[in-house]
């Protein structure tokens, strides 16, 4: 091994080091490129986190860019938030206090100009942060070669040679920077008592249905996605209305994005459940705009003690227009406008656009998965439906409930998933106004349980009831249709005659309250016992 270098080949090094290495370097791209870069500093929270260290304030060649960057990574570091564009705004005020007021106004004209060029979208980040990365990684290995060429000219140090690959490598290993994430054995108390305060001060989400809330412990939480499944017209989208409406009364702000139905369709059934439902009784979700009054008075009363009152905000996107890029680039416009949502919902995953080039169900199996990487990255909790495959319905008709391996396209979507339920209707179900859920899977929870529903036509509304409750509404309509079908046996065989008499027409009467009226049956059809009653022969029926 070497061990030492002649002058001359000092001087080879010398020469072929950057002479003003010592200096910081700047930016070469042009102002309008540099201030994309602040712009998603400023705007992209996982873009500030993952750049943090590999940009510094001296790199942009504009004095406001270089103060607003210094603010920014100042405040984060303390905070480990990124400060409004208010506090953003109010810090650079202190620092331009003393300049003349030409200077003031181009401070906050460029400010501004920051935020309202800054253009959202997950793509933007990944190239940007890739040229930030190569620029601070070339800079940081210059850096590195001078800092080794003075360390091997001090001969007398045994160790110079350690130093330099030391040296060289921790300039290699600079890269995109991420949060650390949880020390186990050290942070453990502080974790309880995080999840203990977030249930104390109410910073869970809940489904809509409290047995799905206390199979979870208390609800889902920030970072969480959970979805619903059923067959069309049972009432995918209706349960995350009441999930919407649920969180909205726990204080959440939430993002009501729907890609079948309209806007103004799907506010009309927030209409329906938050107007008071004691005057809106017998109006129903028809009769809204003819009584809108109520309604007003009623949402009026529901944001009455809120200071912010823009709690929710519905968002129409075309069907199979929305991919996951879109909808991150659509967020972060959300939070431009100063909304930061809590809840987002999306109706439904099987109605965004798939990934170009891939199978259904591997874009499906896909989103589900950025989906939930979005709710971690933006401390959000996601709801969303998925669609059941074709032996879905007919299980439902016989009588069973949607399990995980009836999702269409892709069974693969059901892993990502915190939280998993179905909602099961048949048509004597529908009837009778109830419906059973099955919680199918609860990743941190109690799962495998049945929960059963009543159903509000008015309000358009799904509330718990007893299985009790639920068998006893269930037999009253299966005993209507008996009736119902006896009719229509007995309207066939004889025809719509003059009404005679009343004739019980099930086994136990006592089951039934009253009696059926029948039709009068012809005499030449008719037998007559000895207490003078007609014998009534079945016929064929549907």
């Amino acid at each position: 091994m070497l061990n030492a270098l002649s002058p001359e080949e000092e001087a080879i090094l010398s020469q072929q080091a950057d002479p003003d290495a010592k200096s910081e370097p700047q930016y070469q791209w042009d102002e309008e490129y540099q201030r994309f870069i602040l712009g998603m500093l400023v705007n992209d929270r996982n873009f500030l986190v993952q750049t943090q260290g590999l940009i510094k304030p001296q790199y942009f060649t504009n004095d406001i860019h270089k103060l607003v960057s210094k603010i920014l990574f100042e405040y984060f570091e303390k905070y480990k938030q990124r400060p409004t564009r208010v506090f953003l705004q109010q810090e650079v005020e202190d620092h331009i206090r003393e300049q003349s007021p030409p200077v003031k106004v181009r401070y906050r004209q460029e400010l501004h100009t920051v935020f309202d060029n800054y253009v959202p979208g997950i793509e933007h980040r990944d190239y940007l942060r890739d040229k930030i990365v190569a620029f601070a990684k070339e800079q940081e290995v210059l850096k590195a070669f001078y800092d080794s060429i003075e360390i091997l000219k001090k001969r007398e140090d045994p160790t110079r040679f350690s130093k330099v690959y030391s040296r060289l490598e921790t300039a290699m290993r600079v890269d995109r920077k991420f949060e650390i994430g949880e020390n186990y054995f050290e942070d453990y108390e502080v974790r309880y008592l995080r999840v203990m305060e977030a249930k104390a001060t109410g910073d869970v989400f809940t489904s809509g249905l409290s047995l799905i809330d206390n199979g979870l412990g208390g609800g889902m939480l920030r970072g969480e996605i959970g979805a619903w499944t059923g067959v069309s017209g049972t009432g995918k989208s209706l349960m995350l209305t009441n999930a919407a409406i649920g969180n909205l009364k726990l204080g959440k702000y939430v993002l009501y994005i729907s890609l079948e139905m309209n806007q103004d369709r799907t506010a009309e059934r927030f209409d329906a459940q938050l107007a008071d439902p004691a005057q809106l009784h017998g109006v129903g979700i028809n009769n809204l705009y003819q009584n809108k009054e109520i309604v007003f008075a009623g949402l009026k009363d529901f944001i009455k003690d809120r200071e912010d009152q823009r709690l929710l905000i519905i968002k129409q996107f075309p069907s199979r227009a929305m991919d996951v890029p879109t909808f991150r680039a659509y967020f972060a416009q959300c939070q431009l406008h100063g909304f930061q949502p809590d809840l987002v919902i999306i109706d439904y995953v099987g109605e965004m656009k798939d990934y170009p080039g891939m199978a259904t169900w591997e874009s499906r199996q896909r989103m589900v998965g950025d989906l939930r990487g979005f709710a971690v990255e933006e401390k959000v909790c996601v709801l969303t439906a998925l669609q059941p495959d074709k032996k879905a319905k007919e299980a439902v008709r016989q009588g069973l409930l949607i399990e995980d391996d009836n999702l269409a396209d892709s069974y693969g979507q059901i892993r990502p998933l915190d939280a998993f339920w179905s909602i099961n209707i048949t048509a004597e179900e529908k009837d009778a106004g109830i419906a059973r859920v099955k919680v199918v899977k609860h990743r941190s929870g109690e799962s495998g349980y049945i929960i059963y529903l009543n159903f509000d036509k008015q309000q358009l509304k799904f509330t718990e009831i007893s299985r009790d409750e639920y068998e006893r509404r269930k037999k009253e309509v299966k005993l209507h249709r008996d009736l119902t079908a006896q009719d229509s046996v007995l309207e066939k065989m004889y025809g719509k005659g003059k009404k005679k008499k009343q004739i019980p027409v099930v086994e136990d009467p006592a089951e039934v309250p009253g009696t059926q009226e029948k039709y009068e049956v012809p005499a030449s059809s008719t037998q007559i016992t000895e207490d003078n009653q007609p014998v009534i022969y079945p016929g064929s029926g549907d």
